[in-house]
């Protein structure tokens, strides 16, 4: 979009595959991210993704602390944890002005650095820095370029209460890129806080209402896209394959 406008209603169908663990005993977390893609109408768009890959590992120690002096001396931890990731096959798809757009990230693998760590390895806030390359079409040009992009994001997450029925949630992500044939370079960002909550499940697989209200940046001069769209998607989800609660601790244990 070219800036703000009047609010409108869109429909948005999105599924994704997830598989977590986490080894307690070991403290690692292993994230696998698979086959996910959200189709929006009205502004037509696709996000997609073919894998992903993150992990983590929790440490007893931390590198840093602080430590204050008003009143009784007090130390405080910041437990920095290094993780790595990566992903293949991210695509954003959508329609400008002038013709389709297409940007499709071939690959990217980044360094996490986590600030915080739940009890299990389940919450985190961590930040990312990582870069990629990938392919840019738009409609009528008749070419498609490659670009390198830097990338840096913002991502949290928090489940509530020992039951697991609401979790919190926070993602964000800018992308740098530059077009390695032409030389010009355009941005892009996202920010999406969620929040969800389990309703009923049917044979064990939940039913959940979600909220995410997201923020979408957009420079691209190429494609005359600039702007901020705000957005905010409400709806129902069914969660498929969804073992109880405790049962992966309690075997990692």
């Amino acid at each position: 979009s070219n800036g703000l406008g009047w609010p409108r209603h869109s429909l948005l169908i999105d599924a994704a595959g997830i598989h977590e663990s986490y080894d307690v005993i070991e403290g690692h977390r292993h994230r696998h991210r698979f086959a996910q893609g959200r189709l929006m109408l009205a502004p037509f768009e696709i996000d997609a993704l073919l894998y992903g890959y993150d992990f983590s590992r929790s440490a007893e120690d931390a590198p840093i602390w602080l430590t204050t002096f008003v009143g009784e001396p007090r130390r405080f931890d910041i437990p920095i944890t290094l993780g790595a990731g990566y992903s293949v096959g991210r695509l954003h798809y959508g329609r400008t002005d002038i013709g389709d757009l297409m940007l499709l990230d071939l690959g990217e693998a980044h360094i996490n650095w986590e600030f915080y760590q739940g009890e299990n390895l389940e919450n985190y806030l961590y930040v990312s820095t990582g870069a990629g390359v990938g392919l840019q079409h738009l409609e009528g040009t008749g070419r498609t370029d490659m670009y390198a992009f830097p990338e840096l994001g913002l991502h949290a997450a928090w489940t509530v209460g020992d039951n697991g029925l609401t979790q919190l949630g926070f993602d964000g992500r800018m992308k740098w890129a530059w077009d390695l044939d032409s030389g010009s370079h355009w941005k892009m960002g996202t920010a999406r806080l969620f929040a969800e909550r389990i309703m009923i499940a049917i044979n064990d697989q939940p039913i959940s209402l979600f909220a995410a209200p997201e923020v979408r940046y957009s420079d691209l001069p190429f494609a005359d896209v600039h702007g901020v769209d705000l957005r905010l998607m409400a709806g129902a989800r069914l969660s498929l394959f969804v073992p109880p609660r405790g049962a992966k601790l309690e075997k990692d244990q």
